[in-house]
């Protein structure tokens, strides 16, 4: 911008630099918009990490649980029987029960059922990990073929949502 300023009789010339309010604003909003899109790209990110260090968890306590059934002849039945293994706790849904443990002992099944923190379901069995799926105890039981708080069926759960911690009575999980 060009200003033209009149001293005695010498004409001067004097450039003064600066941006509009309509240029600031501009950049203000294209600040912002690339500010969302990296917000909830990082998101995704996150959510992908949360499901996977689950998948982990559960390949992980696969590993454990094939182990007992070496040691015992069977799946585990009881607390005493289950093996300890370590769980991400920050992976995990905590607005809701998010862990249940189901086991056949008729035909020496089970069933191990979590929830991501991104609220994906992952159903873990002696065959095959379900993802995607829903977590409940009668959505885990049915994975193997058993109803629910049928006797002959063994289940807990992880999240305690009277206390909003975990239930104290899951010595075998390690929580970090």
């Amino acid at each position: 911008m060009l200003n033209k300023s009149t001293e005695s009789s010498t004409n001067t010339f004097t450039t003064k630099s600066g941006f509009t309010i309509v240029e600031l604003l501009i950049v203000i909003v294209v600040i912002g918009i690339l500010a969302a899109i990296t917000i909830v790209a990082f998101n995704g990110v996150q959510n992908r990490a949360n499901d996977t260090t689950v998948s982990t968890d559960l390949s992980n306590a696969r590993k454990k649980l094939e182990l007992t059934k070496v040691d015992l002849g069977h799946y585990p039945r009881s607390l005493a029987e289950f093996p300890s293994f370590k769980i991400t706790r920050s992976a995990y849904d905590t607005k809701l029960n998010n862990i249940y443990y189901i086991t056949d002992t008729v035909n020496d099944l089970y069933a191990l059922g979590v929830r991501s923190k991104t609220g994906k379901g992952f159903i873990l069995t002696n065959t095959n990990l379900q993802e995607g799926v829903a977590v409940n105890g009668t959505a885990t039981a049915t994975a193997i073929g058993v109803t629910w708080g049928v006797p002959g069926t063994y289940a807990v759960l992880g999240l305690d949502t009277a206390t909003i911690g975990w239930h104290a009575t899951w010595p075998w999980v390690q929580v970090n």
